[in-house]
């Protein structure tokens, strides 16, 4: 018999900031994964807005405790983090040394791996549009945007650094949107992932899962075949 953890559905685990916790809204690239993946895999958004390397440092063994009561029931996780860490410090007090973002990172693969998460998706942080950002800070909230894509490609590089020294897949997703000749329609406010952006996110991480799930089956059976006559078996 399957044990609990085998019968049960595995899950898609997605740790981030803002772009991760919005994903799961309007048809962002966590809707969309939830659809594709449907009864394969069950789709956990951890992500919250605003929070760096630092916060989630703090949070991930609870936060693991939590979502993943049985070793190995996380198939896979996501991490798309470090923006915030980004900052400029003497804009934003959340500011985070790129070196103290990366023993961070470090810290957050390693809890996934003591909990049996084999693979481990690592997203660099996407370009900003600074001056987009900036109007939008000011007519929003009155004080200035605090991103730059000159302060953030340090955090992509290293990541990129990261990936490799780990081990881990990588999506460059800095590179993946920058080289676009349009790229700055991927963000609605500067920062934030627009429809076009979240779309691309998504088919760069199903490339990648595709290959990862190739073998990832329903953990239970189609209903044309269940055994009417004795479904104890089939689905017990």
């Amino acid at each position: 018999m399957a044990t609990l953890c085998n019968r049960l559905t595995k899950k898609l685990y997605l740790i981030g900031d803002s772009n991760t916790e919005k994903a799961s809204f309007n048809n962002g690239f966590a809707a969309k994964l939830t659809e594709e993946y449907s009864r394969r895999l069950d789709v956990v958004n951890r992500g919250f807005s605003g929070y760096t390397t630092q916060h989630i440092r703090i949070m991930i063994p609870k936060l693991l405790k939590n979502d993943n009561p049985l070793i190995g029931c996380i198939h896979t996780a996501i991490i798309l983090l470090s923006t915030n860490d980004s900052v400029d410090p003497e804009l934003d007090k959340r500011a985070v040394d790129v070196n103290k973002s990366k023993e961070n990172l470090e810290f957050i693969i390693k809890n996934l791996r003591d909990n049996g998460v084999l693979n481990i998706i690592l997203l660099t942080p996407p370009p900003i549009d600074g001056e987009k950002w900036h109007d939008f800070m000011m007519e929003t909230q009155n004080r200035p945007g605090s991103f730059s894509n000159k302060r953030v490609l340090n955090y992509v590089k290293m990541c990129r650094e990261l990936a490799i020294e780990q081990q881990i897949h990588i999506i460059d997703l800095y590179d993946c949107i920058i080289k676009l000749e349009n790229w700055k329609q991927y963000f609605y406010d500067g920062l934030h992932f627009s429809q076009s952006g979240n779309l691309l996110v998504f088919y760069k991480l199903k490339e990648v899962l595709d290959v990862l799930l190739a073998n990832v089956v329903p953990a239970y059976p189609d209903w044309k075949d269940i055994d009417l006559n004795n479904p104890d078996i089939s689905l017990g």
